[in-house]
């Protein structure tokens, strides 16, 4: 078993705003390194970058989500050790955008999950993809193949 913790905050957002809202959790891990290294955790646990902006590529072991206009962060393993660091910080004043918001926890729940490893990579194929643009949209509208 896995511990993991969620944490659910009452402020709703809209989806557009979660690259802002996760560049702000990004942002408060650097500045509260301080309080990671306590607990023997460095910022990029959470950010997945170095301190020059380079990706370091592995699994998120703490996630953002946009879930229903509900903010959610979730950590895994570390990550419940570097939420928990950072709650002290999170329940504050942010600014997305134009606008400022009051981060308040509604919920904390601590939890334990089984993650299992695939033995090997699961294989799948997309068919009939195109890229979104507004020159694509309008063929697929016209197409023969979108039913109406």
């Amino acid at each position: 078993m896995t511990p993991t913790i969620t944490l659910h905050f009452a402020q709703q957002l809209y989806p557009r705003q979660m690259k802002e809202f996760k560049s702000f959790i990004d942002n408060l891990a650097w500045k509260c390194e301080k309080a990671l290294l306590e607990v023997g955790l460095r910022p990029d646990i959470i950010t997945n970058k170095t301190i020059d902006g380079k990706n370091i590529s592995r699994f998120p072991l703490v996630q953002c989500k946009i879930i229903r206009r509900q903010v959610v962060l979730f950590g895994i393993a570390d990550g419940v050790v570097a939420l928990k660091a950072l709650m002290p910080f999170l329940g504050k004043r942010v600014t997305l955008g134009d606008q400022t918001y009051n981060l308040a926890f509604i919920d904390v729940l601590p939890g334990n999950h089984t993650f299992d490893k695939l033995r090997k990579p699961k294989q799948y194929h997309i068919y009939n993809w195109l890229a979104l643009s507004k020159e694509n949209l309008k063929r697929v509208e016209h197409s023969a193949y979108v039913s109406q």
